[in-house]
């Protein structure tokens, strides 16, 4: 959790959500995670974000002016009212409509939005310049085309161009000519969009999904709860993986530097990988023993 990579440490907290739904604790608390984690996440890339708004604003209007006002300092203020607003208001009409509710419940949520809004200043100071880039890429490529943007421009070309059946093995242009970088490791997916097309992205989607769901069915046959438990991380895991390299090579999801596992080239992710399809076959294969 304290390494400098900050891609790979994201990756634990979907994963421990996961774990901590399926082992029992109630949704409530894991909203409360979430909030509190949005929060601390959230403004400082609000802020971001207006700040490139602002630039690209020349006119005065009201867009500028509100811009101007969140960006001033107010972000964190207007969130906190809008949302405390929500709460009481929900609140108020459950009351109305006589649903039994402890109070309890708001204060909870009410603190988790203050202790959120109040972490989202140290997260603030402490993104990097190149974390800030990437955000403000993935919102508008064609800032940067050259620089940080450029990734994400040559990879949705090289995807779009290979169609409905690709171009064939070693024949895509953006992939051969050089034109798409880190396509061994980061963007494969971009390799096979363009030389397979849709025919062989889709079967990349099956594959995996093939695969989580075994690690699911696994997960449901194992003999205690300690087993069911490690599969389902693992099934999280890769779904995690999936999910968040395919959409940053489509331009949905932000550049995070995240393998496609199996795939990616790179000694760690494919010991790591089959290290996880060991542990797999060995949870299915105790799913009777007893001891």
């Amino acid at each position: 959790m304290m390494q400098p990579d900050f891609s790979s440490t994201l990756s634990y907290f979907p994963v421990t959500l996961i774990l901590l739904f399926i082992a029992g604790v109630k949704p409530f608390y894991l909203l409360c995670t979430i909030v509190l984690g949005s929060l601390a996440a959230g403004i400082p890339l609000l802020e971001t974000f207006l700040d490139m708004r602002l630039k690209s604003l020349e006119s005065e209007t009201f867009l500028t002016s509100l811009t101007v006002s969140l960006k001033s300092g107010w972000t964190g203020i207007y969130i906190i009212a809008a949302v405390l607003f929500l709460i009481v208001g929900g609140w108020c009409l459950l009351w109305k409509l006589r649903v039994k509710i402890s109070i309890i419940y708001p204060v909870i949520l009410c603190g988790t939005i203050l202790i959120g809004c109040a972490a989202s200043i140290p997260v603030e100071k402490s993104l990097k310049d190149y974390q800030r880039k990437r955000l403000v890429v993935f919102l508008n490529p064609k800032v940067d085309p050259r620089g940080a943007g450029y990734n994400i421009i040559q990879s949705k070309i090289a995807i779009g161009s290979g169609r409905f059946a690709g171009k064939g093995f070693k024949r895509g242009t953006q992939t051969q000519l050089g034109f798409l970088p880190e396509q061994h490791t980061d963007f494969i997916f971009s390799v096979i969009g363009e030389e397979g097309g849709w025919i062989m992205a889709q079967l990349t989607l099956f594959l995996y999904f093939l695969f989580i769901w075994r690690a699911l069915a696994i997960a449901k046959e194992a003999r205690d709860r300690y087993g069911s438990l490690v599969a389902v991380g693992f099934a999280a895991m890769f779904t995690f993986y999936a999910v968040i390299n395919i959409g940053m090579v489509m331009g949905i999801m932000p550049v995070t530097g995240i393998p496609l596992l199996f795939l990616s080239y790179g000694g760690s992710s494919i010991f790591s990988s089959l290290c996880t399809v060991g542990i797999l076959c060995s949870i299915h294969m105790r799913r009777h023993i007893y001891y």
